[in-house]
């Protein structure tokens, strides 16, 4: 079985109840970050590939960050739903090169 195969008919559809809640995963991140002082620099852009259910994009976003997040498992983006409201969060299903 392909890699991509197996996570959108398998992975994805248990992707957030193997992490735990969203809320709790946000709050780790956010500590995780202020921790390590990770904030934004001269671009202020930060890119999540693979982003899953949000748990780095949303805390980015939240310390000042424009994320670029890529998801390609449409499983996987109903999660993108549940973003807060005015968070700097651009989402991108394919990588195209345009």
């Amino acid at each position: 079985m392909h890699i991509k195969e197996h996570y959108e008919n398998h992975l994805a559809n248990f992707y957030s109840w193997m992490f735990g809640d969203f809320n709790t995963k946000i709050k780790e991140k956010q500590q995780f970050f202020q921790y390590h002082k990770i904030k934004p620099a001269s671009s202020k852009i930060a890119i999540d590939l693979g982003a899953g259910c949000g748990f780095q994009s949303v805390p980015l976003a939240k310390i000042g960050f424009e994320v670029k997040e890529y998801e390609p498992s449409p499983k996987v983006q109903k999660y993108f739903s549940a973003f807060p409201r005015g968070l700097l969060i651009n989402v991108t299903f394919s990588l195209s090169a345009t």
